[in-house]
């Protein structure tokens, strides 16, 4: 009975060990979008956060040397929901990074107060989504994308690969 008792701490001793030295390595991309092409599928007007209302977009990549290298589309598509007597805005992110090396694809989601939200197509806060995918030298990648936009209404893409 002892030697079982001993033998299975010396084994989760020797797990609990190696998964403590386990460290990750990251890598880290960075890409700029112009402003994107917004195309709305139930309307012209971009106006409200309507349950289920989605936004598609397009946009231009480009590298810290303003080089196109691609494109990023994507798809939005925004809940109006009550959570614990508390309205929210949900929205789904869908996007796909297309460039010269391969694709990167990523889902997301965003949650606010409704009455907090920013504009649906408009502005947007930060928001981080996960990598579920890649092509070509991106088959294999795990990590996220935080996605930011600026003043200007251009995007920057920041990539954290990890191994």
């Amino acid at each position: 009975m002892f030697m079982k008792f001993a033998g299975g701490i010396i084994a989760l001793s020797f797990v609990v060990a190696t998964l403590s030295g386990c460290t990750a390595e990251t890598k880290t991309l960075v890409v700029f979008q112009d402003a994107p092409v917004i195309v709305n599928d139930t309307n012209e007007k971009i106006t409200s956060t309507r349950a289920g209302e989605r936004l598609f977009f397009a946009g231009v990549l480009r590298n810290a040397n303003s080089k196109n290298i691609g494109e990023v589309i994507g798809q939005l598509t925004t809940f109006d929901v009550i959570i614990n007597k508390t309205a929210e805005v949900d929205r789904f992110r869908e996007l796909a990074f297309n460039m010269s090396k391969g694709q990167i694809l990523a889902f997301g989601t965003s949650q606010y107060i409704a009455s907090k939200a920013p504009g649906f197509a408009s502005e947007s806060e930060s928001g981080t989504a996960v990598i579920v995918g890649g092509t070509g030298e991106y088959v294999g990648v795990q990590g996220t994308v935080t996605s930011k936009q600026t003043k200007a209404g251009t995007y920057q893409h920041t990539f954290v690969f990890v191994d």
